[in-house]
């Protein structure tokens, strides 16, 4: 099964007008394949809060890009954004707990 939150990256570069500050940031450096500094500008708007940011962040923990790969705390991130509504965190914290 694909990861949804890939997709999601890609589709949100085109909407990077939209938002402002670090979530834009990350938007940018990840459509320049520059991942440490997507993960810590993503890294900055998770802990404000930003739910996008923090489904960003927890695929980018999920596949090792730009941060040490760490499933548990692609779990958490993705769980933060999840509670929010944030679909393709709910779809990748979904696939998370199918494969335990």
């Amino acid at each position: 099964m694909r990861l949804f939150g890939t997709s999601l990256i890609l589709s949100l570069t085109l909407a990077g007008a939209a938002f402002a500050g670090p979530f834009e940031d990350g938007v940018a450096s990840y459509g320049k394949g520059d991942y440490k500094t997507a993960a810590q500008a993503f890294g900055k708007a998770a802990r404000a809060g930003h739910m996008d940011a923090q489904s960003n962040l927890g695929l980018l923990y999920e596949l090792g890009r730009g941060v040490e790969r760490d499933h548990a705390k692609a779990v958490s991130w993705y769980r933060k954004a999840a509670d929010k509504g944030q679909v393709a965190a709910q779809y990748n914290l979904a696939l998370k707990y199918k494969k335990g």
